[in-house]
């Protein structure tokens, strides 16, 4: 005999009526009646049959049939009245056996309750309910599965009204009623009706804490690029939660009444957005981007852009519409392309030249006009280099456009150009003719230069070709770790003159080299250590123009002082500069000489070219006191002077297995090298007034290098 189980909404439930009992069908008896044929006097007679004999016969046959009708009728009735008799007596003996108890073959939920009380009733639905109220649906999905509690669903079983009902049955006011419904109940049985109330709202929650759980968005593929090709990776289809009708599935199972019924969650599953259409556009589209090189021209110079490097350059985004992404969007990345602009830029520019300026007791002018230039409009030609591409033209012509002189007798008064900032000086007494021209030919072109703020000042840019067309003569250099002829031969004494200009006035080194040797010039207005060598395509001196206004370079020599002097005119940053110059690690001079060949040198004549000198290191440490008093960390410059030898010149003849074949002369006495300075160093206020150490300003700690 099977559950019955009525399953309504909590929030629906308006009025809901008490479950109706079982209407058990009642048992009427149905008697039949048959009717003899009539006799009189022994003889049949019927409607149509003529009396065969006297009124008083027939009417003595009448007689005796009355008589045993009446027999028959006592003999039923007495029958009746011992059964009603019987029956009242069965009756009211299982009405006082029940008297407080369901009548026997009752049941709710399968449980038998016949025979129980109202509380023994109530304990037994609670006992066989509890297992149901724990854990009465288990979620399932892929192999994972989830408990849900009676009470996450709202869940209410309305037992205690089926108990009531049970009591009711076979006590209505009518005996015979009752009796006739309690035979049929033992007989038969009778199953009472329960009512499962669920809130659908909370049933709705319980499943959508399965929805982060479960639901998975559409995944797109990712898009590798593959040279000139496209490559398409991964993708998958996504899910989403169907919470109502996973709710309805809930509703199906719960009439089962069963513990841990097994629910699936429902699911639609959802589609990807890019189609196969959508990745054959893509493809075709990086092919019209990359499929054939791309010639752009400047002018004389003509660059190609390779498929393979164009590839490299493709970027793309998943083009949106209403619903998601639907297919990809291909283009050249605007940053990469402006980048390549950018360099044919610099190698097809002509630069606009400053114009060269003096400064005269506070008063500028132009000595020497400047020139405008010409360079590419980078935004410009990377447009028209889009264009072309999606045009389906793979060569384009950029032009340089006008770039006007930024510098002219209308705003020269503007620049800044205020006062003295820094001034830089060396020493070159003693020089040869070649050393002083190239020294003055240096400071010439030097002179009137311009800085704007925020450049960077590149000393062999600003030079440019050290040859001939600038005034510039051979003369000894270190070159390849010997001393030998070279145009610009003194050169570095210019250098050193710059850098000494920008440390004293406090602007960030970018690039500083020191020389392989000592080099006794460079002691002066310094001190030692002061220096920085320069080499065309190599060793360069740098620094920043970080003043905020325009710095103007005005140099000066004085073959008969020998004093070289740089300064920087601006505005004054109001910063101090000091140093402190430590001189250690001395090596001794290499005691052996050094021969070398030459064909240019006179056979049996020998030149000593390089003297022999000590080693030493020098750290120059600058340290920068800005106007309200903040102390830098100090910034080191190094410079490390190897132990030089003796070097001899000599002609390929007049050397055999490396050895002298020719006397040699006697070699000039060793270069004397500054001494090591005391560990604490030697602390400089400005380029030649030196003060004491331990007055020297600390740096914060926060500013400790």
């Amino acid at each position: 005999m099977g559950h019955k189980v009525v399953v309504v909404d909590k929030n629906r439930r308006r009025g809901l009526e008490r479950p109706t009992k079982r209407q058990n069908a009642r048992i009427t008896p149905v008697y039949s009646q048959q009717n003899d044929a009539e006799t009189i006097s022994g003889y049949s007679t019927s409607a149509n049959d003529t009396p065969r004999r006297s009124t008083s016969g027939a009417l003595l046959s009448h007689r005796v049939r009355v008589r045993r009708q009446g027999q028959l009728m006592m003999n039923g009735l007495l029958v009746l009245l011992i059964a009603v008799a019987a029956g009242g007596v069965w009756f009211l003996s299982i009405e006082r056996r029940y008297q407080d108890r369901v009548y026997p073959n009752i049941s709710i939920l399968g449980v038998n309750i016949g025979g129980l009380s109202k509380t023994e009733a109530t304990q037994a639905l609670v006992d066989h309910l509890k297992p149901f109220r724990d854990t009465p649906i288990v979620l399932s999905y892929e192999g994972r599965n989830w408990n849900v509690s009676g009470t996450e669903l709202g869940m209410d079983v309305s037992y205690l009204d089926s108990i009531d009902q049970a009591f009711t049955i076979g006590r209505s006011r009518d005996m015979l009623t009752n009796m006739e419904t309690i035979w049929q109940v033992m007989k038969s049985g009778l199953e009472i009706p329960v009512t499962v109330v669920v809130d659908e709202r909370k049933t709705q929650e319980s499943v959508a804490r399965l929805v982060p759980v479960i639901d998975r968005p559409a995944q797109d593929p990712a898009v590798v690029l593959n040279g000139t090709t496209l490559r398409f990776v991964g993708g998958a289809v996504g899910r989403m939660v169907l919470i109502d009708e996973t709710v309805a599935r809930i509703r199906e199972v719960l009439p089962l009444m069963a513990k841990q019924q097994p629910v699936t969650v429902a699911t639609r599953e959802l589609p990807m957005n890019i189609t196969q259409a959508a990745k054959d556009a893509a493809q075709q589209r990086m092919t019209a981007l990359v499929g054939q090189p791309l010639v752009v021209r400047v002018g004389d110079a003509e660059y190609t852009w390779t498929s393979d490097e164009l590839s490299r350059m493709v970027e793309y985004v998943q083009a949106d519409a209403q619903g998601g992404p639907t297919g990809y969007t291909l283009s050249l990345n605007p940053y990469m392309i402006e980048r390549r602009i950018d360099k044919i830029a610099e190698e097809t520019q002509t630069k606009p030249v400053y114009p060269r300026v003096k400064w005269d007791m506070g008063v500028l002018t132009i000595t020497k006009p400047g020139v405008p230039g010409w360079r590419l409009n980078k935004q410009e030609a990377r447009d028209l280099i889009t264009t072309t591409i999606d045009n389906g033209v793979r060569n384009v012509t950029l032009v340089p456009r006008y770039v006007p002189i930024p510098v002219n007798e209308t705003n020269l008064n503007t620049l800044g150009i205020v006062d003295l900032v820094s001034e830089g000086k060396s020493d070159f007494s003693g020089s040869a003719a070649y050393r002083v021209t190239n020294i003055q030919a240096g400071l010439n072109v030097l002179d009137g230069v311009l800085i704007p703020p925020g450049d960077e000042f590149s000393f062999n840019e600003t030079i440019g070709a050290i040859d001939e067309t600038q005034g510039f003569v051979e003369g000894y250099a270190i070159v390849q770790q010997r001393t030998q002829l070279e145009f610009g031969g003194g050169i570095c004494q210019d250098s050193t003159t710059v850098f000494r200009a920008a440390f004293w006035a406090g602007l960030p080194i970018t690039e500083r080299w020191g020389h392989s040797f000592y080099i006794s010039w460079y002691d002066k207005y310094g001190p030692t250590g002061m220096d920085s060598t320069i080499f065309t395509g190599g060793p360069d001196l740098k620094f920043l123009n970080d003043t905020g206004k325009w710095l103007l370079i005005q140099t000066s020599s004085n073959p008969k002082t020998g004093i070289a002097s740089v300064k920087f005119y601006g505005t004054p940053t109001g910063r101090k500069v000091e140093m402190i110059q430590n001189i250690y690690n001395r090596v001794s001079a290499p005691v052996e000489p050094v021969f070398v060949t030459d064909a240019e040198q006179p056979a049996g004549v020998v030149k000593q070219s390089d003297r022999a000198r000590d080693g030493i290191t020098i750290d120059i440490a600058r340290t920068i006191i800005d106007p309200d008093g903040t102390v830098r960390a100090p910034e080191i410059y190094r410079t490390r002077f190897k132990p030089w030898p003796n070097i001899y010149v000599f002609n390929p003849a007049d050397l055999e297995n490396g050895l002298p074949k020719i006397e040699m002369p006697e070699p000039q006495g060793n270069l004397n090298t500054p001494g090591v300075t005391a560990e604490t160093g030697v602390r400089y206020i400005n380029a030649s007034q030196t003060a004491p150490v331990e007055d020297a300003p600390k740096p914060t700690e926060a500013q400790a290098p």
